[in-house]
C-alpha cells in the first residue's frame, strides 16, 4: 500500500495508506478504533480481501493515533470528522468516478455515523464492526477514580494500555462524546448499514448494537463468542467475508446492482411482492390462497427469518427475493412488470445461489412461475400440490432435497 501524508482542515497532516490505481469503480475508506491505527488487524485482514475483487482501499490515522503528528489535544470529535472528510475528498480526486463506501471499527464506526449524519458524504454504504454507538457510556465505565482526579487537576489523562501508542484523552474529548449522540443524530435511511458484532464483546455491549440496529434499520450480524477484537479462531476472516459480501454486487450484468436488503428497505420489497403476486399469481388462486399469501407478508415473525435481496436499476427496486432455511429455500421471488425478461430475475437468482451454503436451492413454485424456474435450471416431478389454498409445485436446483 502506498503511504502518504495529506493536508487536512485542522492544520496538521494526516497519515494515509492506500491501494488505488485510479481506475477503481468502488473504494472503501477504513476508520480505525480507539487507540488503534491504519495498520489495525481489521484493516490488514479486510483490505486485501477487498482488493482481490477490484475494490480500492484507503486507510488513515485519527489525530493522536498511529503516525499522526498531532498530539492528544487535537483528538476531538470534530477534528476526526474533518479528517474523514479530507481523506474522502482526496480519494475522490484520485478516483473521480468511484463509489465510496466505509468500513469502520468501534470508535471509527461512531465517527463514521456522525459524519453520515452531519455532513454531505459521498458514500452511502457503511459496514460497521463492533460499533461503539455509546462512546460516552463506554468511556464513563472505563474511567477510574485515578483518571477522574487527573482530569480534574490537569485536564487530561494518558491511557497506555494495549494501544498502538499512548493515547491522551482530554476533558474536552469526553465532553464531545456527550454532545455527539448517534442515537439522536442518525436518521434512519441516511445510509445502507450493516453491523457485525460479537456476542461476548466486553467493550461495546451487544445490547447497544441491537438497540442502534433497531433504531437505524441496519442489518446486524451476531457472531457467537466473539469479543471486541474478534480474537476467536477465524474471527477476523469472518468479518472480511461479511464485508466482501456487503461491498460486492452480486450481478455480473452491470445494469443490476443486487444486494442484501436492510430492514428499513423491507416494506418496499414486500409491497413489490404483493403487487406482482396480485397481478400474475392471485388470478389462479382461491380466496383462501390469496389470504394465506398475504398473511405471510404481513407477519413479522415469519419474515424476520428471511434473508432479503433486491435488484436495483439505479435507485429503483426492480425485483426482490427472500430465502430461508439457511439460504437454501426460496420463499419469495418477484420482478416488477417493466423489468421482466431483462435478466433482473436471473441476477437475483445468482445472488441466492452464491449465498446457498451447498449451492442447492428448493422452491415451491406457483403454476404461473413454473416456466421461469425451469429456465433457471430447476427440476421436479411437476406434480401440483395444495396447502391452505396455495397451489405449488416443489422444485429443486442442484442436488438438494425437495422442501
Amino acid at each position: 500500500m502506498k503511504r502518504e501524508f495529506i493536508q487536512g482542515e485542522n492544520g496538521y497532516s494526516i497519515p494515509c495508506a492506500g491501494a488505488l490505481s485510479g481506475k477503481e469503480k468502488r473504494v472503501v475508506l477504513f476508520c480505525h478504533g480507539l487507540g488503534s491505527s491504519k495498520e489495525s488487524p481489521a484493516v490488514l485482514t479486510v483490505s486485501p480481501v477487498l482488493r482481490e475483487q477490484g475494490i480500492g482501499t484507503f486507510a488513515f490515522d485519527f489525530p493522536g493515533h498511529g503516525e499522526s503528528p498531532a498530539d492528544g489535544e487535537r483528538f476531538r470529535v470534530e477534528n476526526c470528522v474533518n479528517d474523514l472528510a479530507a481523506v474522502e475528498a482526496h480519494v475522490r480526486s484520485l478516483c473521480p468516478g468511484a463509489e465510496i463506501g466505509y468500513f469502520a471499527s468501534s470508535f471509527g464506526a461512531y465517527i463514521n455515523l456522525i459524519y453520515l449524519s452531519t455532513r454531505a458524504p459521498a458514500g452511502r454504504s457503511s459496514f460497521l464492526r463492533c460499533a461503539a454507538v455509546d462512546m460516552a457510556g463506554i468511556m464513563k465505565r472505563n474511567t477510574t477514580r485515578e483518571h477522574e482526579a487527573q482530569l480534574e487537576v490537569q485536564g487530561y489523562v494518558v491511557l497506555d494500555g494495549d494501544y498502538a501508542r499512548p493515547l491522551k484523552i482530554t476533558r474536552g474529548f469526553l465532553e464531545d462524546l456527550s454532545a455527539y449522540d448517534v442515537f439522536r443524530l442518525y436518521r434512519p435511511g441516511t445510509a445502507r448499514l450493516e453491523m457485525i458484532h460479537g456476542t461476548a464483546d466486553e467493550t461495546a455491549p451487544l445490547a447497544d448494537a441491537r438497540r442502534f440496529a433497531n433504531h437505524a434499520g441496519a442489518e446486524l450480524l451476531e457472531v457467537e463468542g466473539a469479543d471486541h477484537r474478534f480474537l476467536i479462531p477465524g474471527g477476523m476472516e469472518r468479518v472480511a467475508d461479511a464485508a466482501l459480501r456487503f461491498f460486492t454486487p452480486y450481478a455480473a450484468d452491470t445494469r443490476w446492482e443486487v444486494r442484501r436488503l436492510a430492514r428499513i428497505e423491507l416494506p418496499e420489497a414486500l409491497e413489490l411482492a404483493w403487487e406482482v403476486f396480485s397481478e400474475y399469481v392471485a388470478p389462479g388462486y382461491s380466496e383462501e390462497g390469496i389470504r394465506t399469501f398475504q398473511s405471510v407478508l404481513q407477519n413479522p415473525e415469519t419474515t424476520e427469518n428471511f434473508s432479503f435481496y433486491g435488484a436495483f436499476d439505479g435507485e429503483n427496486l426492480a425485483g426482490m427475493a427472500a430465502t430461508r432455511n439457511g439460504g437454501e429455500h426460496i420463499s419469495l421471488f418477484f420482478v416488477r412488470t417493466p423489468y421482466q425478461g431483462k435478466r433482473a430475475g436471473r441476477a437475483l437468482f445468482g445472488a441466492m445461489r452464491k449465498d446457498s451454503p451447498s449451492g442447492c436451492l428448493t422452491v415451491n413454485s406457483s403454476p404461473y412461475a413454473l416456466a421461469v424456474y425451469r429456465c433457471l435450471g430447476f427440476s421436479g416431478d411437476g406434480e401440483e400440490r395444495l396447502q391452505d389454498g396455495i397451489r405449488y409445485i416443489p422444485l429443486r436446483y442442484g442436488k438438494g432435497k425437495e422442501e
